[in-house]
């Protein structure tokens, strides 16, 4: 196996486990696990982020195996290749979902990003768990096309109101809108 491509199958094989943990550890597991417990705490505060040290910590044993069972498998320089692969995916994707909450999109596939996870974010959880791809969303029948996104005003992106008036900002009402609370007559 060439070193590249090496490389090149262990950031596909990184979407396919950011997958795996995302819907079957962090929702299936409902707080069962540390991960489950981390991931839906940002569910809950959309801020809210599992600190660096416990991200490397708890990558530490996958990334030591995934090194020896790759080594064993391909050779050394194949093994470690596709492990740096995996990790280069790891890095991008904790990069990419911090910049998803915090900055407002850039481009199409920025738009797009926010649009898929923030639909899993406050539409339904139980859909749309890749986060850089939606290719194992498409293999597991899990991707659903988000239309116009409602979410509570105490949880929205400050990257989306208007800081003067509380709404939503114009550039970003085409794919968002505050959820309504139902008022109760009594």
């Amino acid at each position: 196996m060439n070193i590249i491509i090496s490389m090149i199958s262990g950031v596909i094989l990184w979407t396919f486990m950011e997958y795996a943990m995302h819907n079957w550890n962090g929702h299936k597991m409902k707080g069962k696990t540390l991960f489950s417990k981390e991931h839906l705490a940002h569910h809950v505060n959309p801020y809210y982020f599992s600190p660096n040290w416990l991200k490397v910590l708890m990558s530490i044993p996958p990334l030591v195996g995934l090194g020896y069972v790759s080594s064993w498998l391909f050779g050394t320089a194949n093994g470690v290749s596709l492990t740096i692969g995996f990790l280069i995916g790891y890095v991008g994707y904790e990069v990419m979902h911090y910049r998803m909450h915090i900055y407002p999109p850039k481009n199409f596939y920025s738009r797009w990003a926010r649009k898929h996870h923030f639909y899993h974010h406050y539409e339904d959880p139980n859909n749309n768990h890749g986060i850089s791809t939606p290719f194992w969303d498409l293999i597991f029948r899990t991707r659903k096309k988000p239309g116009l996104i409602r979410i509570p005003k105490h949880r929205a992106m400050t990257w989306m109101v208007n800081p003067k008036t509380g709404d939503i900002l114009d550039e970003h009402k085409e794919d968002y809108r505050f959820r309504e609370r139902i008022k109760k007559n009594t």
